[in-house]
């Protein structure tokens, strides 16, 4: 996951930092304005997704083919996590940790994992907090934000 992290850190910087990337791949993930759901997960073009995702997975697969000893169950797992990971932040929520940390089979109480109140914080501010798992990179980068003036309750964004 942390490699997985630097390189969607790195494309989606990209994305953002070149304009015209940003309008074919990325503007539509951004439409709703910071009002995010579950389903604004997938919300976006095909190729973003493809060029923000595949290339990474088709490493992993191919250096567990190569390796040929690999347990299929810890594939499901990592799935479970990152998939679970990814629409927590675009819940729009800040979620109680009896909520996040086991759905995150619990790489949420990493130290420096990103919340999804740090997504929210992206779409509200799209020049923050650009990481997909943990919030080193963008501390690293300069893009890290930890609050909003449009987070204010502790229980919603």
């Amino acid at each position: 996951m942390l490699v997985h992290d630097a390189y969607f850190w790195f494309v989606h910087s990209c994305m953002h930092y070149f304009k015209r990337a940003y309008r074919l791949l990325h503007q539509l993930h951004h439409s709703t304005s910071g009002d995010i759901t579950v389903f604004s997960t997938a919300h976006g073009e095909i190729l973003d997704v493809t060029v923000s995702i595949t290339p990474f997975y088709l490493l992993v697969l191919l250096l567990l083919y190569l390796e040929g000893n690999w347990n299929p169950f810890h594939i499901i797992l990592a799935t479970f996590a990152v998939n679970n990971v990814n629409m927590m932040g675009h819940s729009g929520f800040r979620l109680p940790a009896f909520v996040y940390v086991p759905a995150s089979l619990g790489v949420l109480l990493i130290p420096l994992a990103q919340r999804p109140i740090h997504h929210y914080i992206h779409h509200l501010d799209p020049r923050f907090n650009r990481s997909l798992y943990f919030t080193w990179c963008d501390r690293l980068a300069g893009t890290y934000r930890g609050t909003h003036p449009k987070c204010t309750s502790p229980n919603e964004p």
